[in-house]
């Protein structure tokens, strides 16, 4: 199923051009505004009052911004999209969407139940856009790859069908996580864990959404927790079926995304139970509706689970199971088996059990630099034309006199220290994730080739790496959203900024698919491993100075093979002076000296504890420690990634001339001062960086944010992110913050005119005279 990007990429262009845009027609004339946001035009009834306030004019406050441009912002575009190809690949993608009035409808002002039609209406289109597709490479070739590569097929998506999906979450996070659970986390666990002859069978029905699948792992009762499930599935010699039951209340199967009303099916995680033995949780395919006609099935007990946060446009809901009986050809048995006697065989690795999770968690790396890419872009449009304050203001707020100041032009936000401060190491972090997004993606596409050819050498290692990642990515993120939101001061607070919903959408990244905490402790365990288990005179390859080899090797703790020898070597912090911290290889080592140190430090803690109390007891008196050194280690492993995509701009002669691997370079140094800072304490233990050495880290950190400042509004720009992507008033491409958020705001449903309940409410307050016994009180539906 997978195939060559390089041989695809101008047939599909061409195709997506001509076939994907399917009755496009009536869409064609809304498409006419390239910055219309939500397909409103809307023009208000007040004069257009030329601009003699002290905000200046924004259209033109903007452009000057850009014209300080010192690199080439379509090269950068085109080095985080991987290739010039894709951007043109997503570009089209993206226009073509926009073209179609259904997917500019917005959700600030609608209903759960109106939100929720709204992304089925968007859901509908993209599977009939896929279809088209599909369809256009010949049917007689469709079915050849699903006979033929369903059995080796790890994945229902290529590089560009990847791409096309990473758009399509770019704005609209309800959409996207239907489109998330049905291949992401049910069709890749039907072929992640199913066998040749289960992929077969499921393989075109689940790839062309002729079923739609759900995930049911999560219960009322158990979430991290999976090997606490209590849902059962007890095997029938006589019959040879499994018989599926929530014996409690707490097994019912809880916050499912598509299950309330859209799902036809689902992968079940359910306890295993052969001749009254409990093998544990296994995987098993249940049907919950008849595709005909959308009937529950008997035995099924499906409910919603009510308003969210966000994400309401998802219909989160619960399930429970009374004696339902499925086939035992139901159970998804690549790597453990169930034979028609009730004879049980383990699976080489229990990890293998779980592989399913490991691609929305590596997915949600590059997804927390995606939504933060957003974000950031809003904020630093919004700080670049509006403008507060006077100089005048901040150097004589003790004159009383105001002079006349109509002419004078307030100072942007985007020139004030501290709000360069609140902003661009968030836009370093940007880069920090996205190169690290990118690289665990690749990690774990090597892996599943490994997979399918038995190999099981990497799992352990991605398995603990990408829960890290998953952690910290979203933790960061979550925190930028809400920085960025409170940079654009009260405004940001309005729906229509774009940062409510983001920051209520993002809000379940850190909790779903693995609690945070417990995720970053699986990373901390790993570590704890590779200490006890390291060969002190056998270094292996950490030496090696080439970034991108050891990203690419087997054990991303290489640094712990040789802990004690970093230790004893005592190595101190080497900056000298600021024009060292333009090299990526001092900041390496300082955090893997760093690094092995606190590890080596909870290390022996919690062997010298477990000399004394039990081994959960005493990790359970380490876990604060625990977590540092696993915050840590996976900070030195995002740094590491993004060294080495500056490695790879280095050797790019093109970005040295346009200026990209200069500007990449100033992020990189943006990104791993602030973030020495940040963890300042654990850089001082032992002596490890003097008090010169800090002034010289704020030091760097002031001159950059002066650097990066002038660049700001391009580098956002090279994100390439159109203003219906956006979905907000404020972050325009144009600029024009003021007239574009009081348009969107008189849009909006019911925005002017007599309150719909005043004579029946307000009216008895304000005049006590009106009876109340002649008010006739509307009842709420």
């Amino acid at each position: 199923m997978a195939l060559n990007a390089n041989n695809r990429i101008q047939t599909l262009i061409s195709h997506l051009t001509n076939s994907l845009n399917i009755n496009n027609n009536d869409s064609n004339n809304n498409n006419n505004n390239n910055n219309n946001i939500n397909n409103l035009n809307f023009k208000n009834n007040c004069n257009n009052y030329e601009n003699k306030s002290g905000n200046g004019n924004c259209i033109e406050t903007i452009e000057k911004e850009r014209n300080n441009c010192s690199f080439d912002i379509r090269e950068l575009t085109y080095f985080l999209d991987g290739n010039e190809e894709n951007t043109q690949f997503k570009e089209l993608i993206l226009s073509t969407l926009e073209m179609e009035d259904v997917f500019l409808e917005s959700y600030e002002d609608l209903s759960r139940e109106q939100s929720r039609e709204t992304t089925m209406r968007k859901l509908l289109r993209v599977v009939e856009r896929r279809r088209a597709m599909m369809d256009g490479q010949g049917e007689k070739n469709i079915e050849s790859k699903r006979k033929n590569a369903a059995p080796k097929q790890t994945n229902f998506s290529d590089n560009l069908a990847q791409l096309f999906y990473d758009s399509v979450g770019l704005f609209d996070t309800s959409l996207a996580t239907r489109l998330a659970v049905h291949f992401g986390l049910f069709g890749a666990t039907v072929l992640g864990q199913g066998t040749d002859e289960q992929r077969a069978q499921y393989f075109e029905s689940i790839d062309r959404v002729q079923i739609f699948g759900c995930f049911c792992m999560t219960e009322l009762g158990h979430g991290s927790y999976v090997k606490g499930i209590e849902t059962t599935a007890t095997f029938d010699l006589n019959t040879d079926e499994f018989i599926i039951n929530s014996p409690t209340l707490t097994s019912t199967k809880w916050w499912i995304g598509a299950l309330a009303e859209t799902a036809t099916h689902a992968v079940v995680y359910a306890r295993l139970i052969l001749k009254g033995n409990d093998y544990g949780p296994h995987v098993f395919i249940v049907q919950l509706r008849n595709v005909n006609n959308g009937e529950i099935l008997d035995g099924r007990i499906i409910g919603d689970c009510g308003t969210k946060m966000g994400r309401n446009g998802l219909d989160n809901g619960w399930a429970q199971f009374r004696n339902v009986r499925i086939p035992r050809q139901n159970m998804l048995m690549r790597w453990a088996t169930v034979s028609t006697n009730g004879e049980y065989i383990k699976p080489p690795k229990q990890q293998l059990s779980y592989a399913s999770l490991l691609a929305g968690r590596v997915n949600m790396v590059q997804t927390s630099s995606d939504v933060v890419k957003k974000a950031i872009t809003i904020a630093i449009r919004y700080a670049s034309v509006r403008r507060q304050f006077h100089s005048s203001d901040t150097e004589n707020q003790s004159n009383l006199i105001i002079t006349n100041l109509s002419n004078q032009l307030e100072t942007p936000l985007i020139d004030y220290q501290t709000h360069q401060f609140r902003l661009l190491p968030l836009l370093s972090g940007v880069f920090a994730f996205h190169f690290t997004g990118a690289q665990i993606q690749k990690l774990y596409d090597k892996l599943l080739n490994e997979i399918e050819s038995e190999n099981l050498d990497r799992l352990a290692d991605v398995h603990s790496t990408s829960a890290g990642l998953k952690a910290i990515a979203t933790w960061w993120a979550n925190s930028a959203i809400e920085q960025c939101r409170q940079c654009c001061g009260g405004h940001g607070y309005s729906a229509y900024s774009g940062f409510p919903s983001m920051l209520a959408d993002f809000g379940p990244m850190v909790t779903w698919e693995g609690d945070n905490t417990v995720l970053i402790l699986q990373t901390a365990r790993a570590l704890i491993n590779a200490v006890r288990n390291s060969n002190l005179n056998n270094s292996n390859n950490s030496n090696n100075s080439n970034l991108n080899s050891n990203l690419n090797s087997k054990a991303f703790n290489s640094y712990l093979f040789k802990a004690h020898q970093i230790i004893n070597e005592n190595k101190l912090f080497k900056i000298q002076s600021i024009s060292q911290l333009n090299e990526p290889s001092i900041f390496i080592e300082a955090y893997q000296t760093i690094c092995a140190k606190n590890v080596l430090r909870v290390f022996n803690r919690f062997e010298n504890l477990s000399q004394k109390l039990t081994r959960d007891q005493a990790w359970n008196e380490c876990a604060i420690e625990l977590v540092d050194a696993a915050k840590l280690h996976c900070f030195y492993f995002v740094t590491t990634c993004f060294a080495a995509a500056l490695e790879e701009a280095a050797n790019n002669q093109n970005l040295q001339k346009n200026g990209v691997y200069q500007l990449l370079n100033k992020l990189f140094s943006l990104w791993a001062c602030t973030n020495i800072l940040d963890f300042l304490p654990y850089f001082m233990e032992d002596g490890f960086i003097q008090q010169s050495q800090i002034l010289l880290l704020r030091e760097n950190v002031r001159n950059l944010l002066n650097l990066l400042r002038k660049d700001a509004v391009s580098i956002v720009d090279a994100f390439n992110l159109p203003d219906f992507i956006l979905c907000s008033a404020l972050g325009k491409k144009d600029g024009d913050i003021y007239q574009n958020y009081f348009d969107r705001v008189n849009s909006a449903p019911k925005a002017k005119g007599k309150s719909p309940y005043w004579d029946q409410l307000i009216a008895p307050l304000v005049n006590p005279s009106i009876s109340k016994e002649n008010v006739k009180i509307p009842l709420i539906n």
